[in-house]
């Protein structure tokens, strides 16, 4: 039987984004053989105020071995969503050893996004 090794990150980001489309903000390594729990917070500020967002969602991932990362469970966990406008969002996307971050804005107006990301890691 192996050895389990655990790992803890601790991620803040800004970003300041000026296109209204979903945009890549953060992307993060799935390391192989490994159970990853992360949690992320955002909140978001148009540039003139006008538009405001928080999320909070938390999911855990796993890989086993070189094999493409998966979601456990059927979504991420949405603990929390409060917008100023329906068009502002997050949304995550699984790659075949990453999971990426994308913001979208409410407007064409440029919007800076805050993020704090927690990661714990066992493999």
């Amino acid at each position: 039987m192996g050895v389990a090794r655990e790992r803890v990150y601790y991620d803040r980001f800004r970003v300041h984004v000026t296109n209204p489309g979903f945009q890549t903000v953060r992307s993060y390594n799935i390391f192989p053989d490994s159970l990853t729990r992360l949690e992320f917070t955002l909140i978001a500020l148009q540039d003139d105020k006008v538009e405001r967002a928080t999320f909070k969602r938390v999911a855990l991932l796993y890989r086993l071995g070189s094999g493409v990362v998966k979601l456990q469970g059927p979504t991420w966990e949405t603990l929390e969503t409060v917008k100023s406008n329906t068009s502002i969002d997050v949304k995550f996307i699984l790659g075949s050893n990453t999971l990426s971050l994308q913001v979208k804005n409410a407007t064409t107006t440029a919007t800076v996004w805050l993020g704090v990301v927690n990661r714990l890691d066992i493999k």
